[in-house]
Protein backbone atom coordinates (compact mmCIF):
# COMPACT_ATOMS: atom_id res chain seq x y z
CA UNK A 1 0.00 0.00 0.00
CA UNK A 2 1.06 3.25 -0.91
CA UNK A 3 1.56 6.05 1.65
CA UNK A 4 -1.71 8.04 1.16
CA UNK A 5 -3.91 5.50 -0.07
CA UNK A 6 -5.72 5.75 3.24
CA UNK A 7 -4.39 8.53 4.63
CA UNK A 8 -1.77 11.70 4.09
CA UNK A 9 1.82 10.71 4.15
CA UNK A 10 2.59 13.27 6.62
CA UNK A 11 -0.63 12.19 8.84
CA UNK A 12 1.51 8.96 9.10
CA UNK A 13 4.60 10.19 9.52
CA UNK A 14 2.98 12.33 12.06
CA UNK A 15 1.04 9.92 14.46
CA UNK A 16 4.34 8.10 14.45
CA UNK A 17 6.28 11.04 16.05
CA UNK A 18 3.29 11.88 18.43
CA UNK A 19 4.70 11.65 22.12
CA UNK A 20 3.56 11.13 25.71
CA UNK A 21 3.71 14.22 27.68
CA UNK A 22 2.08 15.72 30.76
CA UNK A 23 1.52 18.79 33.15
CA UNK A 24 2.53 18.70 36.70
CA UNK A 25 0.89 21.77 38.72
CA UNK A 26 2.45 22.62 42.13
CA UNK A 27 1.33 25.23 44.40
CA UNK A 28 0.10 25.55 48.13
CA UNK A 29 -3.95 25.28 48.26
CA UNK A 30 -4.85 28.88 49.49
CA UNK A 31 -7.65 27.41 51.79
CA UNK A 32 -5.40 25.52 54.07
CA UNK A 33 -1.99 25.82 52.67
CA UNK A 34 -1.47 21.94 52.26
CA UNK A 35 1.26 21.68 49.29
CA UNK A 36 -0.84 20.34 46.19
CA UNK A 37 0.61 18.42 42.86
CA UNK A 38 -1.95 17.86 40.18
CA UNK A 39 -1.15 16.09 36.82
CA UNK A 40 -2.43 16.76 33.59
CA UNK A 41 -1.86 14.29 30.32
CA UNK A 42 -1.79 16.82 27.45
CA UNK A 43 -3.21 15.76 24.30
CA UNK A 44 -1.68 15.18 21.06
CA UNK A 45 -5.29 16.39 18.81
CA UNK A 46 -6.09 20.06 20.12
CA UNK A 47 -4.32 22.70 22.12
CA UNK A 48 -4.79 23.81 25.63
CA UNK A 49 -5.18 26.32 27.62
CA UNK A 50 -4.11 27.51 30.57
CA UNK A 51 -5.93 30.02 32.81
CA UNK A 52 -9.48 29.83 34.38
CA UNK A 53 -11.69 27.88 31.99
CA UNK A 54 -12.68 24.32 33.46
CA UNK A 55 -12.84 22.23 30.32
CA UNK A 56 -8.57 23.14 29.94
CA UNK A 57 -5.89 23.50 32.23
CA UNK A 58 -7.53 25.52 35.63
CA UNK A 59 -5.40 27.04 37.72
CA UNK A 60 -7.53 27.07 40.95
CA UNK A 61 -8.94 30.41 42.18
CA UNK A 62 -8.53 32.24 38.46
CA UNK A 63 -11.54 33.62 36.57
CA UNK A 64 -12.55 31.57 34.38
CA UNK A 65 -12.52 34.18 31.72
CA UNK A 66 -8.77 34.31 32.20
CA UNK A 67 -6.85 32.73 29.96
CA UNK A 68 -3.22 33.28 29.89
CA UNK A 69 -0.85 30.51 27.68
CA UNK A 70 -1.82 28.24 25.32
CA UNK A 71 0.30 24.67 24.80
CA UNK A 72 -0.01 22.85 21.49
CA UNK A 73 1.90 19.55 19.55
CA UNK A 74 3.48 20.56 16.26
CA UNK A 75 4.41 17.74 14.50
CA UNK A 76 6.68 15.60 17.02
CA UNK A 77 7.24 18.32 20.34
CA UNK A 78 4.82 20.67 22.36
CA UNK A 79 5.09 24.17 22.38
CA UNK A 80 3.70 27.37 24.62
CA UNK A 81 2.46 30.47 23.57
CA UNK A 82 1.51 33.36 25.70
CA UNK A 83 -1.58 35.04 25.60
CA UNK A 84 -2.91 38.25 27.24
CA UNK A 85 -4.17 37.18 30.84
CA UNK A 86 -2.63 39.78 32.62
CA UNK A 87 -0.25 38.44 33.81
CA UNK A 88 3.73 37.10 32.27
CA UNK A 89 4.37 33.49 31.21
CA UNK A 90 7.46 32.64 31.87
CA UNK A 91 9.20 29.22 30.73
CA UNK A 92 12.94 28.28 32.95
CA UNK A 93 12.29 32.02 34.29
CA UNK A 94 12.43 33.82 30.55
CA UNK A 95 9.58 35.42 29.14
CA UNK A 96 7.58 33.64 26.21
CA UNK A 97 7.91 35.52 23.12
CA UNK A 98 5.23 35.65 20.61
CA UNK A 99 6.23 33.39 17.96
CA UNK A 100 6.18 30.58 21.61
CA UNK A 101 8.68 28.31 23.14
CA UNK A 102 9.08 24.86 22.95
CA UNK A 103 9.18 22.73 25.22
CA UNK A 104 11.73 20.21 26.84
CA UNK A 105 11.72 17.66 29.42
CA UNK A 106 11.97 19.53 33.21
CA UNK A 107 11.02 22.40 31.55
CA UNK A 108 9.26 24.87 34.56
CA UNK A 109 6.32 27.41 33.50
CA UNK A 110 5.58 29.88 35.73
CA UNK A 111 2.62 31.79 36.12
CA UNK A 112 1.78 34.45 38.70
CA UNK A 113 2.33 32.26 41.79
CA UNK A 114 1.13 28.96 39.89
CA UNK A 115 4.80 26.54 38.93
CA UNK A 116 4.05 24.09 35.99
CA UNK A 117 6.48 21.25 34.66
CA UNK A 118 6.69 19.98 31.55
CA UNK A 119 7.23 16.11 31.49
CA UNK A 120 7.85 13.94 28.60
CA UNK A 121 6.42 10.62 28.54
CA UNK A 122 3.53 9.02 30.84
CA UNK A 123 3.02 9.85 34.89
CA UNK A 124 4.50 7.05 37.41
CA UNK A 125 1.56 4.63 38.30
CA UNK A 126 2.54 4.64 42.17
CA UNK A 127 0.86 5.98 44.20
CA UNK A 128 -2.54 5.67 41.38
CA UNK A 129 -3.44 9.09 39.85
CA UNK A 130 -7.25 9.31 40.07
CA UNK A 131 -9.45 11.95 38.42
CA UNK A 132 -10.86 15.09 39.48
CA UNK A 133 -13.80 16.54 38.51
CA UNK A 134 -11.89 18.45 35.90
CA UNK A 135 -9.04 17.81 33.56
CA UNK A 136 -6.32 17.24 36.53
CA UNK A 137 -5.59 14.06 37.79
CA UNK A 138 -4.61 14.06 41.69
CA UNK A 139 -2.43 11.21 43.52
CA UNK A 140 -4.51 9.22 45.77
CA UNK A 141 -5.07 10.60 49.31
CA UNK A 142 -4.18 8.59 51.93
CA UNK A 143 -6.91 8.69 54.74
CA UNK A 144 -6.03 5.59 57.52
CA UNK A 145 -5.09 8.06 59.80
CA UNK A 146 -4.46 5.65 63.05
CA UNK A 147 -1.98 3.86 60.78
CA UNK A 148 -0.14 7.46 59.71
CA UNK A 149 -0.41 8.27 63.86
CA UNK A 150 2.89 6.18 64.85
CA UNK A 151 4.54 6.85 61.49
CA UNK A 152 8.26 7.74 62.62
CA UNK A 153 8.35 6.41 65.94
CA UNK A 154 8.49 2.89 66.26
CA UNK A 155 9.12 2.17 69.61
CA UNK A 156 5.71 3.94 70.23
CA UNK A 157 4.25 1.11 67.58
CA UNK A 158 2.89 -1.60 69.47
CA UNK A 159 2.34 0.48 72.37
CA UNK A 160 -0.63 2.36 70.38
CA UNK A 161 -1.68 -0.96 68.82
CA UNK A 162 -2.20 -2.63 71.73
CA UNK A 163 -4.14 0.28 73.13
CA UNK A 164 -6.23 0.49 70.54
CA UNK A 165 -7.00 -3.02 70.94
CA UNK A 166 -8.13 -2.56 74.29
CA UNK A 167 -10.49 0.04 74.10
CA UNK A 168 -12.33 -1.26 70.80
CA UNK A 169 -14.90 -2.67 72.95
CA UNK A 170 -15.55 0.14 75.11
CA UNK A 171 -15.71 2.51 72.18
CA UNK A 172 -18.24 -0.22 70.59
CA UNK A 173 -20.07 0.20 73.77
CA UNK A 174 -19.96 3.92 74.09
CA UNK A 175 -18.29 3.78 77.82
CA UNK A 176 -16.42 6.72 77.31
CA UNK A 177 -15.51 7.47 80.75
CA UNK A 178 -14.00 3.80 80.92
CA UNK A 179 -11.60 4.73 78.05
CA UNK A 180 -10.71 8.26 79.25
CA UNK A 181 -9.78 6.16 83.05
CA UNK A 182 -7.51 4.01 81.11
CA UNK A 183 -6.05 6.73 79.06
CA UNK A 184 -4.96 8.55 82.01
CA UNK A 185 -3.59 5.68 83.82
CA UNK A 186 -1.75 4.77 81.34
CA UNK A 187 -0.38 7.84 80.54
CA UNK A 188 0.54 8.30 84.58
CA UNK A 189 2.36 5.03 84.71
CA UNK A 190 5.00 6.27 81.61
CA UNK A 191 5.37 8.94 83.56
CA UNK A 192 6.07 7.10 86.72
CA UNK A 193 8.77 4.85 84.32
CA UNK A 194 9.89 8.40 82.88
CA UNK A 195 9.56 6.91 79.61
CA UNK A 196 7.68 9.86 78.37
CA UNK A 197 10.64 10.76 75.71
CA UNK A 198 11.24 7.95 74.27
CA UNK A 199 7.51 7.00 73.69
CA UNK A 200 6.62 10.41 72.44
CA UNK A 201 4.31 9.46 69.91
CA UNK A 202 2.03 6.75 72.34
CA UNK A 203 2.20 10.05 74.70
CA UNK A 204 0.56 12.19 72.29
CA UNK A 205 -2.06 9.22 71.10
CA UNK A 206 -3.05 9.18 74.95
CA UNK A 207 -3.32 12.62 75.08
CA UNK A 208 -5.58 12.58 72.22
CA UNK A 209 -7.97 9.93 73.17
CA UNK A 210 -8.06 11.84 76.80
CA UNK A 211 -9.61 15.13 75.33
CA UNK A 212 -12.16 13.33 72.78
CA UNK A 213 -13.47 10.82 75.82
CA UNK A 214 -13.47 13.80 78.09
CA UNK A 215 -15.72 15.51 75.64
CA UNK A 216 -18.03 12.55 74.29
CA UNK A 217 -18.22 10.99 78.79
CA UNK A 218 -19.55 15.24 79.36
CA UNK A 219 -16.77 15.81 81.84
CA UNK A 220 -16.91 18.92 83.55
CA UNK A 221 -13.19 19.58 83.48
CA UNK A 222 -12.98 18.95 79.45
CA UNK A 223 -11.40 22.25 78.53
CA UNK A 224 -9.08 22.36 81.33
CA UNK A 225 -7.61 18.97 79.89
CA UNK A 226 -7.63 20.47 76.45
CA UNK A 227 -5.94 23.48 77.22
CA UNK A 228 -3.35 21.38 79.26
CA UNK A 229 -2.95 18.80 76.14
CA UNK A 230 -2.40 21.90 74.30
CA UNK A 231 -0.06 23.42 76.02
CA UNK A 232 2.05 20.10 75.68
CA UNK A 233 1.75 18.97 72.23
CA UNK A 234 1.09 21.71 70.02
CA UNK A 235 2.69 20.46 66.88
CA UNK A 236 0.45 17.30 66.84
CA UNK A 237 -2.20 18.04 64.33
CA UNK A 238 -4.98 15.45 65.40
CA UNK A 239 -4.44 16.37 69.22
CA UNK A 240 -4.98 20.19 67.93
CA UNK A 241 -8.36 18.77 66.52
CA UNK A 242 -9.12 17.21 69.26
CA UNK A 243 -8.81 20.62 71.24
CA UNK A 244 -10.25 22.15 69.04
CA UNK A 245 -13.69 20.66 68.84
CA UNK A 246 -13.51 20.33 72.47
CA UNK A 247 -13.40 24.14 73.01
CA UNK A 248 -15.98 24.74 70.00
CA UNK A 249 -18.31 21.99 72.80
CA UNK A 250 -17.50 25.02 75.40
CA UNK A 251 -18.40 28.20 73.08
CA UNK A 252 -14.50 29.62 73.30
CA UNK A 253 -14.45 30.53 70.12
CA UNK A 254 -11.35 32.03 70.48
CA UNK A 255 -9.67 29.17 71.56
CA UNK A 256 -11.16 26.80 69.06
CA UNK A 257 -10.20 29.24 66.26
CA UNK A 258 -6.49 29.02 67.85
CA UNK A 259 -6.08 25.10 67.65
CA UNK A 260 -7.56 24.68 64.57
CA UNK A 261 -5.08 27.48 62.89
CA UNK A 262 -2.00 26.04 65.09
CA UNK A 263 -3.15 22.55 63.24
CA UNK A 264 -3.52 23.51 60.12
CA UNK A 265 0.00 24.99 60.52
CA UNK A 266 1.96 21.76 61.63
CA UNK A 267 -0.20 19.25 59.42
CA UNK A 268 1.51 16.75 58.37
CA UNK A 269 0.96 15.15 54.85
CA UNK A 270 -0.23 12.18 55.68
CA UNK A 271 -2.73 13.99 58.23
CA UNK A 272 -5.18 14.47 55.35
CA UNK A 273 -8.47 14.31 57.72
CA UNK A 274 -6.86 16.06 60.38
CA UNK A 275 -6.72 18.65 58.21
CA UNK A 276 -10.20 19.18 56.60
CA UNK A 277 -11.52 18.98 59.93
CA UNK A 278 -9.31 21.58 61.01
CA UNK A 279 -10.14 23.45 58.31
CA UNK A 280 -14.13 23.36 58.92
CA UNK A 281 -13.19 23.90 62.38
CA UNK A 282 -12.06 26.81 62.32
CA UNK A 283 -15.25 28.05 60.02
CA UNK A 284 -17.36 26.84 62.62
CA UNK A 285 -15.29 28.64 65.45
CA UNK A 286 -15.64 32.19 62.91
CA UNK A 287 -19.54 31.66 62.57
CA UNK A 288 -20.27 30.62 66.23
CA UNK A 289 -17.98 34.06 67.13
CA UNK A 290 -19.92 36.11 64.87
CA UNK A 291 -23.60 34.77 65.66
CA UNK A 292 -22.90 34.46 69.44
CA UNK A 293 -25.49 37.58 70.71
CA UNK A 294 -25.98 38.40 67.60
CA UNK A 295 -29.34 38.88 65.27
CA UNK A 296 -32.22 36.98 66.20
CA UNK A 297 -32.33 34.74 63.09
CA UNK A 298 -29.45 32.94 64.35
CA UNK A 299 -31.48 31.86 67.64
CA UNK A 300 -34.00 28.73 66.83
CA UNK A 301 -37.15 29.03 67.14
CA UNK A 302 -40.75 26.37 67.44
CA UNK A 303 -40.88 25.11 64.18
CA UNK A 304 -44.26 27.10 63.53
CA UNK A 305 -42.35 30.53 63.56
CA UNK A 306 -40.09 30.11 60.60
CA UNK A 307 -42.64 29.92 58.45
CA UNK A 308 -43.38 31.24 55.82
CA UNK A 309 -40.63 29.54 53.64
CA UNK A 310 -39.31 33.01 52.43
CA UNK A 311 -38.44 33.91 56.04
CA UNK A 312 -34.49 33.30 55.31
CA UNK A 313 -32.40 36.39 56.19
CA UNK A 314 -30.16 34.23 58.60
CA UNK A 315 -26.67 33.86 59.20
CA UNK A 316 -24.57 32.79 56.20
CA UNK A 317 -21.65 30.10 56.41
CA UNK A 318 -19.13 30.59 53.73
CA UNK A 319 -17.58 26.96 52.33
CA UNK A 320 -14.44 26.05 50.11
CA UNK A 321 -16.03 23.55 47.79
CA UNK A 322 -18.81 21.44 47.27
CA UNK A 323 -19.24 18.34 49.95
CA UNK A 324 -18.03 20.50 52.65
CA UNK A 325 -21.22 20.75 53.98
CA UNK A 326 -21.28 17.60 54.73
CA UNK A 327 -18.28 17.70 57.28
CA UNK A 328 -19.49 21.36 58.20
CA UNK A 329 -22.88 19.61 59.98
CA UNK A 330 -20.44 16.23 61.07
CA UNK A 331 -18.50 19.03 62.87
CA UNK A 332 -21.30 20.88 64.50
CA UNK A 333 -22.41 17.03 65.09
CA UNK A 334 -19.36 16.14 67.21
CA UNK A 335 -18.89 19.94 69.42
CA UNK A 336 -23.29 19.70 70.15
CA UNK A 337 -23.02 23.03 68.36
CA UNK A 338 -27.09 22.74 68.05
CA UNK A 339 -28.26 20.56 70.65
CA UNK A 340 -27.42 16.76 71.71
CA UNK A 341 -25.65 14.64 69.03
CA UNK A 342 -28.58 12.19 68.78
CA UNK A 343 -31.04 14.29 68.43
CA UNK A 344 -30.09 16.73 65.92
CA UNK A 345 -30.96 16.59 62.45
CA UNK A 346 -29.87 19.00 59.84
CA UNK A 347 -32.60 19.45 56.89
CA UNK A 348 -31.45 20.23 53.52
CA UNK A 349 -33.99 22.55 52.31
CA UNK A 350 -32.84 23.36 48.74
CA UNK A 351 -31.35 26.40 47.36
CA UNK A 352 -31.23 29.75 46.27
CA UNK A 353 -31.52 31.38 42.60
CA UNK A 354 -27.90 33.33 42.71
CA UNK A 355 -26.77 35.93 40.63
CA UNK A 356 -24.16 34.35 38.79
CA UNK A 357 -24.68 30.35 39.42
CA UNK A 358 -21.72 29.80 37.69
CA UNK A 359 -19.55 31.33 40.59
CA UNK A 360 -21.39 30.05 43.76
CA UNK A 361 -24.69 28.32 44.87
CA UNK A 362 -26.64 29.04 47.93
CA UNK A 363 -27.83 26.49 50.34
CA UNK A 364 -30.91 26.43 52.57
CA UNK A 365 -30.37 23.96 55.76
CA UNK A 366 -32.41 23.77 58.70
CA UNK A 367 -30.75 22.16 61.92
CA UNK A 368 -33.77 20.52 63.93
CA UNK A 369 -32.75 19.98 68.04
CA UNK A 370 -36.01 17.50 68.61
CA UNK A 371 -34.69 17.94 72.40
CA UNK A 372 -36.29 21.36 72.20
CA UNK A 373 -38.55 20.92 69.44
CA UNK A 374 -36.97 24.31 68.40
CA UNK A 375 -35.29 25.09 64.21
CA UNK A 376 -31.84 26.30 63.51
CA UNK A 377 -32.02 28.28 60.29
CA UNK A 378 -28.75 28.75 57.66
CA UNK A 379 -27.71 29.61 54.67
CA UNK A 380 -24.35 27.77 53.02
CA UNK A 381 -22.48 29.70 50.30
CA UNK A 382 -20.43 26.98 48.56
CA UNK A 383 -18.20 27.30 44.92
CA UNK A 384 -19.53 26.45 42.14
CA UNK A 385 -17.27 22.95 40.28
CA UNK A 386 -16.02 26.04 37.91
CA UNK A 387 -14.34 27.48 40.46
CA UNK A 388 -13.66 25.22 43.34
CA UNK A 389 -10.13 23.73 44.01
CA UNK A 390 -10.48 20.26 42.05
CA UNK A 391 -8.07 17.94 44.59
CA UNK A 392 -9.57 20.39 47.76
CA UNK A 393 -13.17 18.65 46.13
CA UNK A 394 -11.46 15.18 45.86
CA UNK A 395 -10.45 15.21 49.39
CA UNK A 396 -13.99 16.12 50.55
CA UNK A 397 -15.74 13.53 48.48
CA UNK A 398 -13.37 11.09 49.60
CA UNK A 399 -13.85 11.85 53.20
CA UNK A 400 -17.75 11.83 52.87
CA UNK A 401 -17.25 8.98 51.29
CA UNK A 402 -15.34 7.53 54.16
CA UNK A 403 -17.01 8.54 56.65
CA UNK A 404 -20.21 7.58 55.31
CA UNK A 405 -19.01 3.76 54.88
CA UNK A 406 -17.83 3.91 58.75
CA UNK A 407 -20.79 5.31 60.18
CA UNK A 408 -23.98 4.29 59.33
CA UNK A 409 -25.78 6.29 61.10
CA UNK A 410 -24.22 9.60 60.50
CA UNK A 411 -26.71 9.38 56.92
CA UNK A 412 -29.90 9.44 59.18
CA UNK A 413 -28.90 12.93 60.54
CA UNK A 414 -28.89 14.75 57.03
CA UNK A 415 -32.37 14.39 55.39
CA UNK A 416 -32.99 16.15 51.92
CA UNK A 417 -35.80 17.84 52.26
CA UNK A 418 -35.15 19.97 49.04
CA UNK A 419 -38.62 18.19 46.94
CA UNK A 420 -40.79 19.73 49.55
CA UNK A 421 -42.47 23.06 48.14
CA UNK A 422 -41.10 26.20 49.61
CA UNK A 423 -45.06 27.08 50.87
CA UNK A 424 -45.66 23.07 52.05
CA UNK A 425 -45.14 23.03 55.58
CA UNK A 426 -43.69 19.96 57.53
CA UNK A 427 -46.26 18.01 59.01
CA UNK A 428 -46.02 16.45 62.02
CA UNK A 429 -45.93 13.02 62.94
CA UNK A 430 -49.45 12.60 64.29
CA UNK A 431 -51.66 16.00 64.05
CA UNK A 432 -53.67 16.53 67.01
CA UNK A 433 -57.45 18.07 66.49
CA UNK A 434 -58.69 20.54 68.72
CA UNK A 435 -60.88 17.94 70.61
CA UNK A 436 -57.66 16.34 71.86
CA UNK A 437 -56.05 19.49 72.40
CA UNK A 438 -59.16 20.32 74.65
CA UNK A 439 -59.58 16.98 76.33
CA UNK A 440 -55.77 16.78 77.52
CA UNK A 441 -54.23 17.88 80.87
CA UNK A 442 -55.00 22.11 81.19
CA UNK A 443 -51.82 22.15 82.86
CA UNK A 444 -48.80 20.73 81.55
CA UNK A 445 -45.27 21.08 83.87
CA UNK A 446 -43.49 24.12 80.97
CA UNK A 447 -41.10 21.92 80.66
CA UNK A 448 -43.43 18.89 80.15
CA UNK A 449 -44.37 16.75 77.17
CA UNK A 450 -47.45 15.30 76.06
CA UNK A 451 -45.69 11.40 74.68
CA UNK A 452 -47.06 9.25 72.28
CA UNK A 453 -45.78 5.76 71.54
CA UNK A 454 -46.82 2.94 69.88
CA UNK A 455 -47.81 -0.95 71.57
CA UNK A 456 -48.34 -3.68 69.80
CA UNK A 457 -50.49 -3.54 66.77
CA UNK A 458 -53.48 -4.71 68.24
CA UNK A 459 -53.38 -2.49 71.28
CA UNK A 460 -53.19 0.57 69.72
CA UNK A 461 -50.71 3.38 71.01
CA UNK A 462 -49.77 4.77 74.34
CA UNK A 463 -50.61 8.58 75.66
CA UNK A 464 -49.22 9.36 78.75
CA UNK A 465 -46.99 12.88 80.09
CA UNK A 466 -44.04 13.18 81.34
CA UNK A 467 -41.90 15.93 82.89
CA UNK A 468 -39.03 15.66 79.89
CA UNK A 469 -38.99 13.92 76.53
CA UNK A 470 -37.37 10.22 76.37
CA UNK A 471 -33.95 10.35 74.77
CA UNK A 472 -34.05 10.05 70.63
CA UNK A 473 -37.70 11.27 70.69
CA UNK A 474 -38.99 13.69 67.98
CA UNK A 475 -40.39 16.87 70.14
CA UNK A 476 -42.40 19.60 68.51
CA UNK A 477 -45.32 22.22 69.69
CA UNK A 478 -49.04 21.93 68.47
CA UNK A 479 -51.03 24.91 70.61
CA UNK A 480 -50.12 25.11 74.09
CA UNK A 481 -48.39 21.39 74.39
CA UNK A 482 -44.89 19.88 73.43
CA UNK A 483 -45.36 16.34 71.87
CA UNK A 484 -42.66 13.58 72.01
CA UNK A 485 -42.62 10.62 70.07
CA UNK A 486 -39.85 8.17 68.80
CA UNK A 487 -38.36 8.37 65.96
CA UNK A 488 -39.46 4.48 64.77
CA UNK A 489 -42.96 5.41 65.92
CA UNK A 490 -42.53 8.77 63.90
CA UNK A 491 -42.66 7.08 60.88
CA UNK A 492 -45.10 4.10 61.71
CA UNK A 493 -48.29 7.12 62.94
CA UNK A 494 -47.24 9.76 59.84
CA UNK A 495 -50.21 11.08 58.72
CA UNK A 496 -52.35 10.51 61.35
CA UNK A 497 -54.56 12.71 63.81
CA UNK A 498 -55.51 12.09 67.10
CA UNK A 499 -59.04 13.00 68.33
CA UNK A 500 -60.94 12.73 71.90
CA UNK A 501 -64.49 10.92 71.02
CA UNK A 502 -67.74 10.75 73.23
CA UNK A 503 -68.48 7.55 71.92
CA UNK A 504 -66.82 5.67 72.62
CA UNK A 505 -65.04 8.07 75.10
CA UNK A 506 -61.52 8.29 75.44
CA UNK A 507 -58.78 9.24 72.84
CA UNK A 508 -58.41 7.12 69.07
CA UNK A 509 -56.17 7.88 66.32
CA UNK A 510 -57.38 7.77 62.76
CA UNK A 511 -54.35 6.35 61.20
CA UNK A 512 -53.74 7.67 57.48
CA UNK A 513 -54.95 4.46 55.73
CA UNK A 514 -58.24 5.42 57.54
CA UNK A 515 -58.23 3.05 60.19
CA UNK A 516 -59.34 4.21 63.62
CA UNK A 517 -57.05 2.71 66.91
CA UNK A 518 -57.73 3.60 70.52
CA UNK A 519 -54.72 5.28 72.37
CA UNK A 520 -54.80 3.74 75.94
CA UNK A 521 -53.98 6.24 78.55
CA UNK A 522 -51.86 5.79 81.89
CA UNK A 523 -52.33 7.80 85.28
CA UNK A 524 -50.39 10.97 84.05
CA UNK A 525 -53.22 11.39 81.86
CA UNK A 526 -56.08 13.30 83.06
CA UNK A 527 -59.47 12.04 82.25
CA UNK A 528 -61.77 14.95 80.52
CA UNK A 529 -65.36 15.08 81.72
CA UNK A 530 -67.57 12.95 79.79
CA UNK A 531 -71.15 14.42 78.47
CA UNK A 532 -73.61 12.70 81.31
CA UNK A 533 -71.07 13.81 83.87
CA UNK A 534 -70.59 17.06 85.53
CA UNK A 535 -68.16 18.72 87.48
CA UNK A 536 -67.68 19.15 91.30
CA UNK A 537 -67.06 22.58 90.49
CA UNK A 538 -70.16 23.04 87.94
CA UNK A 539 -72.29 21.19 90.43
CA UNK A 540 -71.84 23.79 93.51
CA UNK A 541 -71.83 26.48 91.14
CA UNK A 542 -75.50 25.07 89.91
CA UNK A 543 -76.45 24.41 93.51
CA UNK A 544 -75.14 27.94 95.01
CA UNK A 545 -77.69 29.64 91.53
CA UNK A 546 -80.62 27.51 92.91
CA UNK A 547 -80.91 28.73 96.28
CA UNK A 548 -80.84 32.22 94.99
CA UNK A 549 -83.23 31.67 92.16
CA UNK A 550 -85.71 29.91 94.36
CA UNK A 551 -86.71 32.63 96.79
CA UNK A 552 -87.33 34.89 94.11
CA UNK A 553 -89.33 32.99 91.99
CA UNK A 554 -91.66 32.56 94.74
CA UNK A 555 -91.71 36.15 95.48
CA UNK A 556 -92.60 36.57 91.68
CA UNK A 557 -95.00 34.12 92.07
CA UNK A 558 -96.89 35.65 95.02
CA UNK A 559 -97.20 39.21 93.57
CA UNK A 560 -98.48 37.35 90.36
CA UNK A 561 -101.45 36.06 92.04
CA UNK A 562 -101.99 38.67 94.47
CA UNK A 563 -102.39 41.17 91.29
CA UNK A 564 -104.98 38.38 89.77
CA UNK A 565 -107.08 38.57 93.16
CA UNK A 566 -107.80 42.33 92.48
Amino acid sequence: MEPGDDGSPWLSRGANAMQQAYIELSYLRREDDAPVTLVAPLPTVRPLEIGGPATDLRLPGIDPKSVFATISHTYDHFRIESRDGGMRVLVNNEPVRDEGVELHDEDVIRIGDYELTYHEGEPAEEPPLIDTQVRWKLRRPELDEEDSVVAGDENSRPYVDEFHLTIRPLLQSERYAEVQRRAESEIKRILRLDEAESLERYMQVLWWTRVRMSREAGDASAGEIAREAADLFPAFSPLMVACGTTFLAGRDWNAAKSAFSQALQDCRPEFVVSRHDARIGRILAEHGETTAGGPPSAAPRPPNQWWPRNLWDVPLIELHTPGDELLLWRMARYARLFGPADQVRYLYRGTEDPAERDAELIQRWEILDASRGVVYRRRVRVPALSLADPSLMLETHSICELFSKADREWGKHVVDLSHQRDDEPDAPPVEFDRTALDALPGVVARDGVVRISCRQAEEGVCLSTAPRPTGGDFVYQQGDLKIAIPPADAGRLAGSMLFYLRKPPGFHLKLSSGAWIAAQCDATVARPPTKTGTSTTARSTITALALVAVPILIVIIRAVMHAMKK
